[in-house]
């Protein structure tokens, strides 16, 4: 993924480039608007992230997901840190125990 190529309008080469990545951040800010969650991750910030750890993400414990640091902030440049699934799963956990 080359995020240096801009296009002459100053904004990054991305929508013929990158489907697969612009496809996941449409859903993950389609699935925040349905969980009434503020959205404010740019698309140049959500490829960024992404960047050199595309191809580790994925649905089983080992692979890589987005996840807010701070479950009561919006989703944000600032607010999010890629981090295994099991990882995700053990806050999870965590979060349900302090419920009880």
């Amino acid at each position: 993924m080359n995020l240096t190529t801009a296009k002459p309008s100053g904004k990054i080469k991305y929508q013929q480039d990158y489907p697969n990545q612009r496809i996941a951040y449409k859903r993950m800010k389609a699935q925040a608007k349905f969980r009434n969650e503020l959205f404010l991750l740019s698309w140049d910030e959500f490829l960024l992230l992404w960047k050199d750890k595309w191809e580790q993400r994925g649905s089983s414990a080992n692979k890589l997901c987005l996840i807010r640091k701070d479950l009561t902030q919006p989703w944000s440049a600032e607010n999010v840190e890629i981090v295994y699934r099991e990882q995700l799963y053990q806050k999870q956990h965590a979060i349900r125990r302090e419920k009880k």
